[in-house]
């Protein structure tokens, strides 16, 4: 019995004088784990899929490109991911299909799997999930969506081939029910939209010439019953390229300058009660034309929009409750064989104001650019001292059109930016404090059309 005591001690004594005695993790330096600043969606061009991640910070910046198993697969020959717009954490993109039969088109929404709770004078953000898919309505009676534009909880479609447009509010699309969304009549081919005070939607045709040039139709979007077309007018000139609805006002931009009215959100108007206001924005010297203009965009109480092309270019803003509106120009001298993009401004967290303008290739030539305005240089809030700041050379946009160009989008809390090069399969990752590129991340493919959404939480 002493001999079998003894060869279990010399067994276990080992074991008890050399095994290293417990140490609690906390004693290792593993660092703080990496913090999301904000999530990503972007269009694969090479792909037509849709892709997403997080930028994270930590020791070094990381972007982990991840796509999303659950969404339709699409036939990259014919179909393509269109727009795309974020309201209240739930993301909308739109699917177009260049076949001529009876193919799917439609939409997709999901829910960005990030959460935003203010509290106090900030906003926690969260990103414990994944993007799920939602809803989606693709089939064959829709036919193609054209632009999307937002709303207070709502999203708007309007659709190309067959007029009219769709409002989906993004309650429903988070919700149980099958049947969402309300089709609206109004607009035609290449048409814009939009909706004042979440009341009235102004719809355009985009026909240069012919008897729908310059139309834009009133729709009542509260009125009970079925949907109608309340009453339609015609600008001076075709060609309307985007539509505004902004401090009581809606604008349009056209082939022959911008038109401004004020909103009917009692819908009792008439086509004769309509006055239609003009704000002059001068001839282009090479053609003697109007100067083009691209769609309106607004920023606090002011209405922002390019003119122009080539070394007439210029980013135009005016002060719509103005009387008249007063337009300010910045001249911007952009190369043969470029076209400025619509305009972003940003407010960021440095407290600048800004309007970040892409120059995209029209065709296969030029070096591409982006062009920061500063729009506020001495922060009273008069703009009328707009000036460039800054142009940072881009990476030159792989072949395929529109479907290639450069995008950019912004955290919630205006400290960062976040640029897709098509050319190279790469996103840069932008201080807006200091307009330099931290990062640039290889995500593959030809990334292109992008969105934002969150920003880094404070605790």
């Amino acid at each position: 019995m002493s001999r079998a005591i003894a060869l279990c001690w010399g067994l276990l004594l080992p074991s008890i004088l050399f095994a290293a005695p417990p140490v609690p993790l906390s004693q290792f330096d593993l660092g703080e784990p990496p913090k999301p600043v904000v999530r990503l969606f972007w269009q694969d061009g090479d792909s037509s899929s849709l892709r997403w991640g997080d930028v994270t910070k930590g020791d070094e910046w990381l972007l982990a490109p991840a796509e999303i198993d659950e969404l339709p697969k699409l036939d990259a020959e014919n179909q393509s991911l269109a727009e795309m717009a974020i309201v209240n954490g739930t993301l909308l993109v739109t699917v177009r299909n260049q076949a001529e039969d009876n193919s799917e088109r439609g939409w997709m929404s999901l829910s960005t799997g990030v959460d935003g709770h203010s509290h106090g004078n900030h906003i926690d953000w969260h990103y414990d999930n994944p993007p799920e898919l939602m809803k989606t309505r693709l089939d064959d009676r829709q036919g193609n969506p054209g632009h999307v534009v937002t709303g207070d909880n709502a999203f708007y479609i309007t659709r190309d081939q067959k007029g009219g447009f769709t409002q989906l509010l993004a309650e429903e699309l988070n919700g149980r029910s099958r049947n969402v969304g309300e089709d609206f009549p109004g607009g035609g081919q290449g048409s814009s939209l939009t909706v004042a005070d979440n009341r009235v939607a102004y719809v355009t045709w985009g026909a240069d010439e012919g008897p729908d040039a310059g139309r834009v139709d009133v729709v009542n979007l509260q009125r009970s019953g079925r949907p109608q077309i309340d009453y339609s007018f015609y600008l001076p000139s075709g060609g309307i390229g985007g539509a505004l609805a902004h401090e009581g006002r809606v604008f349009f931009t056209s082939k022959q300058g911008v038109y401004w009215l004020d909103a009917d959100l009692s819908v009792r108007q008439s086509a004769e009660d309509v006055k239609i206001n003009n704000v002059e924005l001068g001839i282009d010297a090479a053609s003697e034309e109007s100067l083009r203009t691209s769609a309106p965009i607004n920023y606090r109480n002011y209405v922002l929009f390019n003119v122009g092309t080539g070394s007439n270019s210029a980013l135009c803003l005016f002060n719509p409750t103005a009387e008249p509106p007063e337009l300010i120009k910045v001249p911007i001298d952009v190369a043969e064989g470029l076209l400025l993009a619509t305009p972003q401004p940003k407010y960021t967290a440095a407290g600048n104001r800004y309007a970040f303008l892409l120059q995209n290739r029209a065709g296969d030539k030029g070096q591409e650019l982006l062009t920061v305005v500063d729009l506020d240089p001495d922060l009273d809030r008069d703009l009328s001292d707009a000036k460039i700041l800054k142009t940072i050379k881009l990476v030159p946009s792989s072949a395929g059109g529109n479907q290639r160009h450069h995008s950019i989008a912004f955290d919630d809390d205006g400290e960062f930016a976040c640029i897709t090069n098509s050319g190279d399969g790469t996103i840069w990752l932008l201080s807006l404090r200091t307009l330099e590129v931290l990062e640039k991340f290889d995500v593959g493919g030809a990334p292109h059309k992008l969105t934002a959404f969150g920003a880094e939480n404070p605790h």
